[in-house]
């Protein structure tokens, strides 16, 4: 509505000058820049808007398992003389990769220990109108729904794992080697004897000792790499 009043007046601003009606004419020339006015207080500082927050959480999967070690990935990418870092993660039913990128948002990653389910958390800040009449005064240059800031935060527990594309990389290939092999089987061996001397009753369990075991000795390699 503001846009169709600014260029009514802009009109009658010039028909009035024109003819000579240089009081009237001042005057639409007044309000026209009371108009432009408006839409310098809209535009800059959200005149009549109020910032809502709105916030959805979905469940993340791991890009790889090791050993009962989740794996998120970062990498750091580059346009000109700017970096940025891509998060990725799964889509739990599809495993499709999903890619979160540091570029217009806020991204952390916090340890939690109060659940064995990883994540996702989008907040996602808008400017919005709570007065229709203002809504409808500023329409055609609204900042109705104009985002303000968002911010994603990846919860993962103490199982999941940060890594870089070249780290996992890395990680990969010192999996395959002989002499990792041989010395992950005498670790394994090792702490599954321990715990079996300590706990005779857990004998019963060797599986999930073995299990425990591996995991543990996997991250403890990648806590070496970090």
């Amino acid at each position: 509505m503001l846009l169709l009043v600014m260029g009514l007046l802009g009109l009658l601003t010039g028909y009035l000058l024109v003819t000579n009606r240089h009081l009237w004419g001042t005057l639409a020339l007044i309000g026209l820049f009371v108009c432009q006015g408006l839409v310098l207080l809209e535009t800059q500082t959200h005149f009549g808007t109020v910032l809502q927050a709105r916030t959805t959480t979905t469940k993340i999967a791991p890009i790889t398992q090791i050993k009962g070690n989740s794996i998120l990935v970062t990498e750091t990418l580059k346009k000109g003389k700017t970096q940025y870092t891509a998060y990725a993660t799964r889509q739990p039913k599809t495993q499709r990769t999903q890619l979160v990128l540091n570029r217009q948002k806020q991204v952390r990653v916090v340890r939690t220990a109060t659940t064995n389910t990883a994540i996702k958390t989008s907040q996602v800040w808008r400017y919005h109108y709570q007065n229709p009449i203002l809504k409808w005064w500023f329409a055609g240059i609204t900042n109705d729904g104009q985002l303000q800031r968002q911010t994603v935060t990846y919860h993962l527990p103490k199982t999941w794992q940060v890594l870089t594309k070249g780290q996992l990389t890395q990680l990969g290939r010192q999996l395959k080697q002989k002499r990792t092999q041989r010395e992950l089987r005498v670790t394994v061996s090792q702490q599954v004897a321990k715990q079996m001397r300590a706990h005779p009753q857990l004998v019963a369990q060797k599986e999930k000792l073995v299990q425990r075991a591996e995991y543990l000795a996997v991250q403890q390699l990648i806590m070496k790499m970090k």
